[in-house]
């Protein structure tokens, strides 16, 4: 859905990819390269790619001239009970009777709108996140199964006195004889920093505190409450013995967006794909 600038059409037109165009420029270059299938990007409010929707009139007769497969919308707020998604849609439908409402595909719903209005109206759907188990807040009428989990192995144990510290510019001091347990993962594989003191794990179904800064490699957990040992394995993210730690809650801790958080995760991880069960 990101605009191409002229030098990429071509590459994508052979790659066998339907760009988004919205601008005459775009179109006429799309064709001039050879064409193909494409998708009318409108504006309604997003500011961010497509033909605003107040100017859909005057690519009138480039739409006829080179129909396009489709025509969308984004949403900027479609998680939220402002009113913003009925004006949107409005301005969607005055665009489409701007360029002749031709017979194409149109479609609007992300994740969040997916999930929250029920049956579309309109012919196709955008589900994205929500794939990834996310999902757009209680009131939605759909929720997703989490299906991405994010575990490391604890590779030392050790225990510490009263007053002794962890990690970088010892944020942490022990209150009293305490165990830490290292796990073999730090914001270098995505986990977020900001998570220093404020983050957690599952540990054997126990939910225990980020002890101390997230580091490069390592992250340290206060595993004082808990018997676990060198090999057991920490989960960070996602579902465990029974317990949780949702995109969500980890995304909300961290003060950033779960689409952030998910698209942070780095190549080093070992990715693991598991078939639904049957």
């Amino acid at each position: 859905f990101t605009p191409l600038l002229p030098l990429e059409l071509e590459r994508a037109r052979q790659a066998r990819l339907t760009p988004t165009l919205g601008f005459a420029a775009e179109i006429e270059a799309w064709a001039a390269a050879g064409g193909g299938p494409w998708h009318l990007a409108i504006d309604t409010g997003m500011s961010r790619a497509g033909i605003p929707w107040r100017e859909a009139g005057t690519i009138r007769d480039l739409v006829a001239a080179h129909r396009p497969e489709g025509a969308f919308t984004h949403f900027h707020s479609a998680e939220l009970d402002d009113g913003s998604v009925a004006e949107q849609e409005r301005r969607f439908e005055a665009a489409l009777a701007d360029i002749g409402k031709p017979d194409i595909l149109v479609h609007t719903e992300n994740s969040a709108a997916s999930a929250r209005a029920g049956k579309s109206r309109w012919d196709l759907l955008r589900p994205g996140i929500f794939l990834y188990g996310v999902g757009s807040g209680q009131s939605a009428a759909v929720q997703p199964e989490p299906v991405v989990h994010f575990r490391a192995r604890i590779v030392e144990v050790r225990k510490l006195r009263d007053g002794d510290t962890v990690s970088y510019n010892a944020t942490f001091r022990a209150s009293g004889d305490m165990r830490i347990a290292t796990l073999a993962a730090g914001y270098a594989d995505g986990y977020p920093r900001a998570l220093s003191g404020r983050g957690s794990a599952i540990v054997r179904g126990h939910t225990v505190p980020v002890a101390g800064r997230v580091t490069m490699d390592m992250i340290m957990l206060d595993v004082t409450a808990v018997e676990c040992g060198t090999g057991d394995t920490a989960t960070l993210l996602g579902v465990a013995d029974g317990a949780l730690l949702s995109v969500e809650q980890v995304a909300g801790r961290a003060e950033m967006s779960p689409y952030e958080l998910l698209t942070g995760l780095r190549s080093r991880i070992e990715r693991v794909y598991a078939e639904a069960p049957t």
